[in-house]
């Protein structure tokens, strides 16, 4: 990952406005596939979505996890460090983008 998209995600909040995630009509389906493959790490409220790692302190799976939930438009990036399950699950997500373009 570079370091450009390291910091950017570094320094993401543990909690998002809605209005200020990308991919906002995807939102739904991303928290839902981390919620199966990681557990209940997303947490959603009104007008929020927020990050509750299962582990302190939170394993990389999860916050990688987080980011993409948060970030998906640099799904990319995150898929390089991401295992390969989970690897597999953002590169689908990015072709179904794609396909609906």
């Amino acid at each position: 990952m570079d370091s450009a998209t390291k910091s950017i995600l570094q320094s993401l909040p543990d909690r998002v406005a809605w209005r200020d995630v990308p991919e906002f009509e995807r939102l739904n389906e991303r928290v839902l596939a981390m919620d199966w493959l990681y557990g209940d790490i997303i947490d959603m409220g009104d007008g929020w979505v927020g990050w509750c790692p299962n582990n302190e302190p939170p394993t990389a799976a999860e916050t990688l996890a987080w980011w993409w939930v948060a970030r998906p438009d640099l799904g990319s990036e995150i898929a390089k460090e991401a295992d390969e399950e989970f690897r597999e699950i953002i590169l689908d997500y990015i072709a179904e983008a794609a396909a609906s373009e």
